[in-house]
């Protein structure tokens, strides 16, 4: 049976306050923005027709399973919060954490994602999961459905729609335009609330602590050069006549 995992990226639903130690999210609700309910959406629909159980992974701090309960109401059976290190992690290390969860669970995975995430863009990480999964890649992904020989997958393709047969192991990756996001039912969200989400902690799954990229030594505020500035006043011919005698004065004329 093919396992269906779908990679979700929890954010917070208000803007972060500034600190001095960076970004504050204490307090601040987390949850999936629209892209990443439609990549559950499909991840559903693909459990569906290869009836198999899904699983939601996503790397995050605690706050983060907000996210993942929703997932969970969603339709998503099992949830994995993967918790970073306290130095964080860049896209490549995002990327093989996630590999390296997708790697302890049973061959072969159909693996689904969203394009980009709505705080970083980068639009990354997908790609980097599929080729150190060693999976085939199909980018733009609207829509997954019941095909003649299994599961088959529309991607938008300039004024019409491309069909394709997928088989596992492959990474699908959901448009974040075209795709139609999942919304939980009451009786989803109580049997969200029942399940238990698994912590696994980034060094567990064998991928080393990041490293800064950039280390900040100090910090100096630059003095911006100020410029001097003299007002002449009087009549224009008066004023005139001021303007001259300075510029002869600092020898900027004869």
């Amino acid at each position: 049976m093919t396992t269906i995992i779908a990679l979700v990226k929890p954010v917070p639903l208000e803007v972060p306050r500034p600190s001095k130690e960076g970004l504050v999210t204490e307090g601040i609700a987390w949850g999936l923005p629209d892209s990443e309910r439609a990549v559950v959406a499909c991840a559903v629909a693909a459990a569906g027709v290869l009836k198999a159980d899904l699983q939601a992974i996503a790397l995050g701090p605690e706050p983060s399973e907000a996210g993942l309960r929703e997932a969970l109401a969603l339709g998503a059976q099992r949830a994995v919060r993967i918790a970073p290190g306290p130095q964080g992690t860049d896209a490549l290390g995002t990327a093989k954490a996630l590999a390296h969860a997708i790697q302890r669970l049973p061959k072969p995975w159909l693996v689904v994602a969203g394009e980009a995430s709505t705080d970083a863009h980068q639009g990354i990480t997908a790609a980097m999961v599929a080729e150190l999964l060693g999976a085939d890649l199909l980018n733009g992904v609207t829509r997954v459905e019941a095909g003649p020989q299994g599961l088959v997958a529309s991607v938008a393709h300039g004024p019409g729609i491309q069909r394709w047969g997928v088989r596992a192991p492959a990474m699908l990756v959901v448009a974040a335009r075209g795709a139609s996001p999942a919304h939980p039912t009451s009786w989803g969200v109580g049997q969200a609330y029942e399940r238990t989400i698994e912590t696994v902690a980034i060094e567990d799954l064998g991928v080393p602590p990041a490293a800064p990229l950039v280390q900040r030594t100090g910090q100096r505020r630059s003095e911006a050069r100020r410029s001097e500035a003299e007002v002449h006043e009087g009549d224009p011919e008066e004023a005139a006549g001021q303007l001259v005698r300075r510029l002869r004065a600092g020898g900027w004329v004869a």
